[in-house]
């Protein structure tokens, strides 16, 4: 109940006076609980067990742990799961207080403190669970209930306060909080009893009782028989203006009334202590909310200050001095009211009335009392209406933001009222909107309408242009005009994503859908995505009880729903929504913008909507941003607890350039050359048909662009990315991203490799990462390991690893063992990262042919790799790594910052050994530039390497490579096939072919190549390249170890090059060789050890021969060499023939004889594998600690050098 002061200092000063005089009501009775006894129960108490309990309990103390505030004392009664004691009773039980004697007493009241437990477990009351207090007067054994406590509704739902008997509660809730509450007693008599009846039967639903009194006002023994009723003219019915009547000064008289002492004999005054009024028959204004105060004066104008207590129901006058009538005399009294100056209702009626049968009336008994009830009948005032006159007009509906060519919404509206903003429903003039200078409405809007019952809606309003700064003005001849808040009109917002649970697009992506779940032993309990029960239609997101119970699923005390981050930018007036219903107790939830990525405050929109369900839209305007997610949190831990969410959206107008929509562009589609626009893919799939350079694109969810083979896209800025990018790729080529400097994306990329027909591995990368195997390459061939499927793999009955990483820093190097299978699928692919991969076509192939094959795409999703990028190499000297191109886009190897590295690339080709071949390593010189030779390999690989390429590079002796790749290595405008150059010097290129390959144009098995220059050294060092093994044939030159590519310095006669073929797997074979810029006095031979022959070498010869296993001779490594004859040394002063070495053959030591002209300068001794064994400074030298064998000795003169074989006996 409201309480008012009238005439406030009197009254407070008379205050304690009033609260001590005998006419208030007395306590009659307490039991506290602060000592034992004073009641009895139908079952033992038991306060010492481990959660449950019923019995007088020691805060603190006892074995009971709930916790409370406002506690009374130490003690209070408490019970909690009853029939879960030791004792197993059945319920319900009692809490019996008896012969409570209430003689001489009326008006009883039972109060009492009450508090429950929420501890967050199986919290609050079940239906069946109830507290229930009854009395019984002069023990007629019939009890009446006078205080229910009932659960607020099916299961886990709060206990409260049930108000009209029907097993709910729908009153104030029980809380952790001792609060008072109070129940009034009907009747009067001698003794009274008080039974308390539990009936709590599960989980943790449990009541605190303490400080129970009876109150009652005291009997009067004098005579009661003074009586009330009206005067012969009543206050008659009036009009009030509502802003006129809000003060004590400017009261309008509501009610008279007479009260007379009826001198019956006791020879006493009456002395009035309490008065009390009702709302009459036609009353239809709430007092509480339009009747802010009343007067009382008497007919001898004395003013009277009581204390008031005023609701909907009564008004409760309370005298701190008594008012007197004299015995046998009367006095008449007038009410009078004034109102609030606000929540007043148009034509509200107030009517004052005195109950006969309750008067409420009380007299202090020292005195006479009231009849009861009064003889004369009810006193009924007459009606005041209210009349609230308009003064001004005010906006109860605004325009917030207004979408061009559309009526606004909600429609604006505005309302006749007075000056303390109550609504004339009596004003239904014509009102008119103006607008600001320049501006205009459509020509179809209504912009003048008249009022309804003190309303003006314009349901009609729109415009036809974009506007900032736009108001409303209102136009009215007879009240005061207002103007609204500045808005602007924009055009149409695009919803940039949303989540309406009912697949429409662009989608938002998130997490609810991938936690729903289902309660087995409640199934209308969990999280669910169904068709909608309180918001709109459609399907929404349904929760109840999402934490369930112990060994149910759950999703935790606390449920949280992560929307992704989606791409905001070049959009302007952002607007995130998104629908709520929550009918929750004791339960919250929060919702939290992620904008750049940084989670802000969070901002509660439910907090124990525990009696009304809460349900609305969240709105929330977003500043310019890059990225926006969303993180609901919340709690839902009752039966009937419920949350409905719905129609998540996020839209904004785009600031850009171009917008592709329905497959069209506006207002024109992209070129190869702007850059300077910035462009939207709203909806649908837009494949390039060229290059394409743009300032910025924007990708929208569920919307796609595909740059198709062979294009490039340039983007000077950003890529928002909330749909599908996709790099395609074909046999025609693969698209590219060219050099992205300044660039950032927002969003997975996904890029593709083509991969033609033919079972082999091939060396791949991706210019993505951030996935795994198993979702990416996976998902278009198959790939083998060890395990098989219980390590994501495609089973076959070896399970043969098909997929390999490379380990740059393992050392030795030798016999492939820097090579590590992968061991899983589940193995998340990083850009850049290269890999070995066995590709037998797409996942259409049977593993168990092994001749099928297929072409395929492999595609890889993640983030793209932009800017400097540097792979981890090899430490050791002479090294080799594994690197995989990390740009999508082809790279110059040529530009790429690199250090201790040889010159020289070492790529796959899968073609390699003919049509049916695994593929082999091809060798590409990238030192030489613009003068390198003709490559030895039929293969395209070049110094440009391909996108989704992965190679090896070789450190130099000095070891401790490093590669350092740039946005500016990007060569996007090379074209994707084979860069041949020319060299003016001698070079030889040779092939080995099968015989049946060569014949079908198929490709060589393998190659090498040897490159002749005054400034290269003979013996193999840095500038060489040397040789990977193949899995099938191998073709090397024999120096200092095998080499792929030899550089050495002039041959001159009697030069001899040692090659080695390894790995036979036909019997017909060819050796081709093309020479280019050879000397015109030099002649080459290719001399085959096992037939003896000696075959000279033309510009393009080809020496075909065959093998024979089980001949040692004809499959030896050595069987060929090369020799240079007849020539000058590299000085013409003298002739090789004028050169002489003996003994030859030599046991210990050998001797050098020149010209007179010549002297030496050095002498080096090397193996047949190019190692050096002796250097000297003499013509003599000494070999006898070498063994026997076939040795080759470097001799440097001061007239040149030359080559000369010996034979150590």
């Amino acid at each position: 109940m409201k309480k008012h002061l009238f005439e406030i200092l009197p009254a407070l000063m008379m205050l304690f006076v009033f609260l001590s005089n005998a006419h208030a009501q007395t306590t009659i009775y307490t039991l506290d609980f602060e000592t034992p006894g004073g009641y009895t129960t139908s079952i033992p108490e038991a306060v010492d067990e481990a959660t449950d309990y019923f019995g007088r309990i020691e805060y603190g103390v006892d074995t009971p742990g709930p916790a409370f505030t406002n506690l009374q004392g130490q003690f209070y009664f408490g019970a909690q799961d009853i029939d879960g004691i030791s004792s197993a009773p059945a319920l319900p039980v009692f809490l019996n207080i008896s012969a409570i004697d209430i003689t001489g007493y009326t008006q009883l009241k039972l109060r009492l403190y009450l508090a429950e437990d929420d501890d967050g477990t199986n919290q609050d009351w079940d239906a069946a669970d109830y507290v229930h207090f009854k009395i019984d007067i002069d023990q007629t054994g019939s009890y009446t209930n006078v205080l229910n406590i009932e659960s607020s509704g099916s299961t886990n739902t709060e206990p409260a306060i049930d108000t009209n008997y029907d097993g709910t509660g729908n009153g104030a809730a029980i809380t952790e909080n001792f609060t008072q509450f109070s129940a009034n007693i009907t009747g009067s008599g001698s003794t009274l009893d008080i039974q308390i009846e539990f009936n709590l039967n599960s989980g943790d639903e449990d009541i605190a009782i303490d400080h129970i009194e009876i109150i009652g006002l005291p009997l009067n023994p004098n005579d009661n028989t003074t009586e009330m009723y009206a005067p012969a003219t009543q206050i008659s019915e009036s009009t009030q203006i509502a802003a006129d009547v809000t003060s004590s000064i400017t009261s309008f008289a509501v009610l008279k009334f007479i009260v007379e002492d009826q001198a019956s004999g006791d020879a006493l005054p009456t002395h009035i202590s309490r008065m009390r009024f009702v709302p009459g028959p036609e009353n239809t204004a709430d007092w509480s909310d339009h009747i802010q105060g009343l007067t009382l004066h008497d007919e001898n104008s004395t003013a009277y200050s009581p204390m008031v207590s005023l609701s909907d129901t009564e008004i409760i006058l309370e005298f701190a001095s008594a008012v007197s009538i004299a015995d046998g005399a009367s006095l008449e009294f007038e009410i009078g009211a004034y109102l609030n100056e606000n929540k007043i209702i148009d034509h509200g009626s107030i009517q004052f009335q005195i109950d006969a049968a309750s008067s409420g009336f009380w007299a202090e008994v020292s005195g006479s009392g009231f009849t009861d009830p009064l003889a004369n009948g009810d006193i009924v005032g007459n009606t005041h209406t209210i009349d609230v006159l308009a003064t001004q007009l005010s906006f109860i509906q605004q325009p917030t933001r207004v979408i061009i060519n559309e009526v606004i919404s909600p429609f604006p509206s505005l309302g006749a009222y007075d000056a303390h903003s109550n609504l004339d429903l009596d004003f239904t003039e014509a009102v008119s909107l103006l607008l600001p200078t320049g501006i205009s409405f459509d020509a179809s809007a209504t912009s003048s309408v008249t009022a309804e019952s003190g309303i003006a809606t314009f349901s009609n309003l729109s415009f036809n242009s974009t506007a900032t700064g736009v108001n409303l003005t209102t136009s009215n001849g007879s009240l005061s005009n207002t103007t609204s808040t500045n808005f602007d009109v924009i055009l149409k917002p695009i919803i940039i994503a949303q989540e309406n649970f009912d697949g429409h697009t662009p989608t938002w992506p998130n997490d609810i859908a991938e936690q729903t779940f289902v309660d087995p032993t409640s199934p209308d309990e969990g999280l669910f995505i169904q068709p909608s029960t309180y918001i709109g239609s459609g399907n929404t997101a349904f929760g109840r009880d999402t934490e369930g119970e112990s060994g149910e699923p759950t999703l935790g005390d606390t449920y949280t729903f992560r929307f992704d981050d989606i791409a905001i930018s070049n959009f302007s007036n952002l607007r995130l929504t998104f629908d709520y219903y929550v009918f929750a107790n004791v339960d919250s939830g929060s919702y939290q913008l992620v904008i750049d990525g940084t989670p802000q405050a969070a901002v509660e929109y439910y907090n124990d909507p525990d009696t009304t369900p809460v349900q609305g839209t969240i709105s929330v305007d977003i500043a310019p941003a890059s990225t926006l997610g969303l993180i609901l949190t919340g709690s839902l831990n009752g039966g009937s607890d419920i949350l409905e969410l719905d129609n998540f959206i996020i839209q904004g107008n785009y600031d850009g350039d171009l917008t592709y929509a329905s497959g069209t562009w506006s207002p024109s589609a992209p070129g190869p050359s702007s850059g300077t626009e910035d462009a939207l893919i709203q909806d649908g799939t837009y494949n390039t048909d060229s290059d394409v350079s743009l300032n910025s694109i924007t990708i929208l969810g569920d919307a796609s662009v595909h740059i198709s083979p062979g294009d490039v896209l340039s983007i000077n800025t950003a890529i928002h990315n909330n749909g599908n990018l996709t790099f395609r790729s074909s046999a025609a080529g693969t698209a590219q991203l060219a050099e992205a400097t300044d660039l950032s994306i927002t969003g997975d990329i996904t890029v593709e490799r083509y991969i033609p027909a033919g079972r082999a591995f091939r060396l791949v990368s991706a210019a993505v990462g951030g996935h795994s195997i198993a979702s990416t390459w996976q998902q278009h061939t198959h790939i083998t390991g060890v395990g098989g499927a219980a390590n994501g793999f495609d089973a076959t009955e070896l399970n043969n690893p098909s997929l390999f990483r490379f380990d740059n820093l393992i050392t030795p190097q030798t016999n492939g063992a820097g090579w590590q299978a992968v061991t899983s699928t589940s193995e998340i692919i990083s850009a850049g990262t290269p890999y070995r991969l066995y590709v037998r076509g797409d996942r259409s192939i049977d593993l168990t042919d092994n001749n099928a094959s297929s072409a395929t795409t492999l595609r890889t999703s993640g983030t793209m790799q932009l800017g400097s990028y540097s792979p981890g190499l090899a430490t050791v000297a002479a090294g080799f790594s594994f690197i995989g191109n990390p740009y999508q886009a082809v790279v110059d190897f040529k530009a790429v910052t690199t250090s201790n590295l040889t010159g020289y690339l070492y790529v796959w080709d899968a073609s390699i050994a003919g049509a049916n071949g695994n593929g082999g390593y091809t060798v590409v010189d990238v030192s030489d530039g613009s003068e390198a030779a003709e490559s030895p390999y039929s293969s395209n690989a070049s110094q440009y390497i391909m996108p989704g390429q992965a190679f090896f590079v070789q450190n130099t002796a000095a070891g401790n490579g490093s590669v350092t790749f740039e946005e500016s290595d990007k060569a996007t405008g090379k074209a994707q096939v084979d860069i041949f150059k020319t060299s003016p010097d001698f070079f030889i290129n040779s092939r080995l072919y099968k015989t049946a390959d060569l014949q079908k144009n198929d490709r060589e098995s393998d190659a090498i190549g040897l490159r002749f220059n005054a400034q290269y050294t003979t013996i193999a060092d840095d500038e060489d390249a040397s040789k990977l093994v193949n899995p099938n044939e191998n073709f090397a030159i024999v120096n200092n170890g095998f080499r792929s590519i030899d550089k050495q310095g002039l041959p001159f006669s009697g030069h001899e090059i040692n090659l080695v073929v390894a790995n036979y797997k036909a019997e017909d074979y060819s050796l081709t060789f093309a020479m280019e810029n050879k000397p015109e006095d030099l002649k080459v031979f290719l001399n085959d050890d096992y037939l003896n022959t000696k075959t000279e070498l033309t510009q393009n010869t080809t020496y075909a021969f065959t093998v024979d296993e089980t001949n040692a001779q004809s499959i030896a490594v050595n069987r060929f060499n090369l020799s240079f004859e007849a020539v000058t040394l590299a000085s013409e002063s003298f002739t090789a023939t004028e050169v002489r070495v003996y003994p030859n053959p030599v046991l210990n030591q050998f001797h050098i004889e020149l010209p007179a002209s010549a002297e030496v300068e050095s002498v080096k001794v090397f193996s047949t594998l190019g190692q050096e064994v002796k250097s000297v400074q003499s013509r003599s030298i000494d070999i006898s600690d070498l063994r026997p064998g076939i040795y080759l000795t470097e001799i440097a003169t001061t007239q040149g050098r030359l080559i000369k074989k010996i034979i150590k006996q």
